[in-house]
């Protein structure tokens, strides 16, 4: 039987009509389908040794200017008080001019500023409910010399009102003892200059001989004495003025340790970006108050990414990049181009990573993720035909929709392209460490995971401060 079954194959296999003609093995699709596979197999040869693939770099960026935000702390205890929610008092400029200019303000201006400040501590207003969240909105603009927060220390109010009523009291007391001197320096004045007649007229008479020597002697002690009685009294005006003047320098210093302390000026043309105390909360020395910025935090140009230190070694200015922010997933949304323009040479410390990014929180998810993290500024391209859209104004290498816009403060995964090799490149040193042709390279714990293109959870912090 089994025979049969092969007798009959081998009739299948011979050309019809051919019954000498040789055996056909491989037959027409068979033939088409191995030509296809070495055709593939010459191209995927071709891809690996001439085809450039890119090495990349990850590392941590946020969406915010580098250094822009800029942090102001309590100088002293006190009271927070919002100034900039108030209409602005008519004293401020004098306090600035105070401040700067300390001698072109005279004493008696400076006794009036002073209790125009202290009248101003007793109608405290503590009310601002449209920044009561601390959170201020982007386009307000503070001019520079503005008052921003006034520190209403209880220790430095108290100094000054001392200081005023001591002056008040000297003042009054001073007036009074100037006067009586100043009555008495006349008549005594007056009484020498007649004692000093008289006794010039005796020594006239003396070289006539009418008059004795000890009766010139006593007239002229008399006028001595007269002459030691006026010198005193100038003396006593004198020390009263020098006294005046005394408390007036103890009120200056006063006022200039208040203002210097308590009172928070815009230094320049700034926006406000939080207040960390509310309206009225008692703050302790060295607590952050504000946070500015000069220009406006939204889509910014140049941004600051974190590198490790083994990623960091691979970068140079120049080099390609692509930011997606935290939240977006890169397959989807693809990520915004961008360009290396600089690199730090150091690590960066814990106040330097804050200083560079102005917030304290951010600065502390950055260092979970970047350990010795170095700074490079990324420049973002702009698209000028997509300033007020949800792209941010900025150029993405995705058409694709995206969920939302870009938002200020937000973390960016970062991917940068440090070269470009063709794929034989990688394999042949994979190959010579598994023909124990190299040695093997010692482990490196790695910091954080190789792919950080997908979205961290939604809970990761963006708030200042």
């Amino acid at each position: 039987m089994r025979e049969i079954f092969e007798k009959r194959a081998l009739r299948k296999r011979h050309q019809a009509g051919d019954k000498s003609s040789p055996i056909v093995v491989l037959s027409p699709p068979l033939r088409i389908t191995l030509g296809l596979g070495v055709a593939l197999a010459a191209v995927g040869v071709l891809w690996a040794f001439l085809a450039k693939i890119p090495i990349e770099v990850k590392g941590t960026g946020v969406l915010l200017p580098v250094g822009e935000i800029n942090r102001k702390r309590a100088q002293v205890d006190g009271i927070a008080r919002w100034m900039f929610a108030e209409k602005q008092n008519n004293w401020v400029a004098d306090v600035q001019k105070f401040q700067r200019q300390p001698d072109q303000l005279s004493d008696a201006a400076v006794l009036d500023l002073s209790r125009r400040i202290l009248r101003t501590y007793s109608t405290s207003e503590f009310s601002a409910p449209s920044q009561s969240n601390g959170v201020l909105k982007d386009k307000r603009i503070y001019p520079e010399g503005t008052l921003l927060i006034w520190l209403q220390s209880l220790q430095e109010q108290e100094s000054l009102q001392a200081q005023v009523d001591t002056l008040a009291s000297i003042g009054r007391l001073n007036r009074i003892q100037q006067k009586t001197l100043i009555q008495k320096q006349s008549i005594l004045e007056q009484e020498l200059k007649s004692r000093q007649t008289f006794l010039n007229s005796m020594l006239e008479l003396t070289k006539k001989g009418f008059v004795s020597k000890p009766t010139i002697l006593q007239n002229q002690a008399e006028v001595d004495n007269l002459k030691s009685k006026v010198f005193s009294n100038r003396d006593s005006l004198v020390h009263l003025q020098t006294e005046l003047q005394q408390s007036f320098i103890k009120l200056r210093k006063s006022l200039a340790q208040m203002i210097s302390k308590g009172f928070v000026f815009a230094d320049y043309d700034l926006y406000i970006r939080q207040v960390i105390p509310n309206n009225g909360e008692g703050v302790s020395q060295g607590d952050l108050l504000l946070l500015l910025s000069r220009e406006s935090l939204s889509n910014p140009v140049q941004v600051p990414v974190f590198l490790s230190e083994r990623e960091s070694a691979q970068v140079n200015v120049g080099m390609s990049v692509l930011v997606t922010p935290v939240g977006m997933r890169r397959s989807e949304v693809g990520g915004i181009l961008g360009r290396v323009v600089q690199m730090s040479e150091l690590p960066s410390g814990d106040k330097d990573l804050e200083a560079r990014i102005g917030s304290s929180s951010l600065a502390k998810v950055i260092q979970q993720r970047e350990p010795s993290p170095t700074l490079a500024i990324v420049e973002l391209q702009r698209s000028a035909q997509d300033r007020g859209g949800n792209r941010g104004g900025y150029v993405w290498n995705s058409k694709s929709n995206l969920p939302f816009p870009p938002k200020t403060a937000d973390q960016l995964n970062v991917s940068i392209t440090t070269r470009r090799v063709a794929p034989i490149s990688l394999v042949i040193p994979r190959l010579r460490l598994l023909l124990g042709l190299t040695p093997p390279e010692p482990k490196q714990k790695q910091d954080r995971q190789s792919d950080q293109s997908s979205s961290l959870p939604s809970g990761s912090p963006k708030v200042f401060g």
